[in-house]
């Protein structure tokens, strides 16, 4: 039997996200394969990583938190200068501690980037955050 939930708890779950993200969440990208869970720590280092707003998204009144501009992010020394594949990312609160990992690439509408390849001291643009509540 297949679970839904109600609008309230959907907004109630990405409220709780926000709150978990707080002022000056970090969003990190990575290559590799995705932990089992943001509480798992990575097995690698970020190819980037990029600065929420002060405030990570406005309370959600409908089942979808869509994240404050991003700031721009510069690509590190565990990218290469030909470009290294992120496959995967995380929403870290402002103490680093995990709270959403989500997949990057071709087709994802979690995270709207121009391009997942990320160059060493090349700009990263985070374009878009969106998080929907499912069912």
């Amino acid at each position: 039997m297949a679970l839904t939930y109600s609008l309230a708890l959907k907004i109630d779950r990405l409220s709780a996200a926000n709150a978990r993200i707080g002022a000056n969440g970090i969003v990190s990208l990575y290559a590799g394969t995705r932990p089992a869970s943001p509480d798992a720590v990575p097995g690698t280092q970020p190819l980037a990583t990029c600065e929420a707003a002060s405030t990570f998204a406005s309370t959600p009144t409908t089942a979808v938190l869509t994240a404050n501009p991003i700031s721009q992010g510069v690509g590190t020394e565990h990218a290469t200068a030909s470009g290294t594949v992120a496959t995967w990312g995380r929403i870290s609160n402002s103490a680093g501690v995990g709270v959403i990992d989500f997949e990057v690439g071709p087709g994802k509408d979690f995270v709207m980037m121009p391009d997942a390849v990320i160059k060493t001291d090349q700009p990263v643009l985070i374009e878009q955050i969106k998080i929907t509540a499912g069912n």
